[in-house]
């Protein structure tokens, strides 16, 4: 029954005896077609026993949460609790602040979009700078020498 339309399949599943439960998942395949059955094609089950078909819908709109501020790990349980896919890329920031909180998101916070539909995080990753040592005049660089008494 799976890939058929959902009138097909009920069809097919009442025309030898048995009954059907209907339960809707979001997807991305064509509304009606069904994504699954249980139990599952040519089982063996008594007359007048419940298949259950799952039927692809349309993904449902959900509200974009706002994460920006937020540390990523507490981002990215947000944005899968709205029912969304979240994905993370690091961007090199030299304020303290920003390390491992989201900087940045696409789609932003407030916007409609599908359940399942990728949310980008950016996420800011400290990066320290080194300051290079200018040789000293001769083209050396200058050294320390340390003494230990007694030696």
């Amino acid at each position: 029954m799976v890939n058929l339309a959902v009138d097909e399949a009920t069809t097919q599943i009442e025309g030898v005896g048995l009954r059907v439960h209907e339960t809707d998942k979001d997807s991305t395949q064509t509304p009606g077609t069904v994504l699954a059955q249980s139990p599952a094609a040519n089982a063996s089950v008594p007359e007048g026993s419940t298949v259950t078909l799952t039927v692809a819908r349309e993904p449902q709109d959900v509200k974009v949460p706002d994460v920006t501020g937020e540390p990523a790990d507490q981002a990215v349980n947000d944005i899968s609790n709205a029912n969304l896919s979240p994905t993370t890329v690091s961007k090199a920031v030299t304020d303290p602040a920003q390390d491992g909180v989201v900087i940045k998101q696409s789609p932003s916070g407030g916007k409609k979009a599908k359940r399942g539909d990728k949310v980008t995080l950016t996420i800011g990753r400290l990066t320290t700078t080194t300051t290079p040592t200018t040789p000293a005049p001769g083209g050396q660089t200058p050294t320390t020498t340390t003494t230990t008494p007694g030696q």
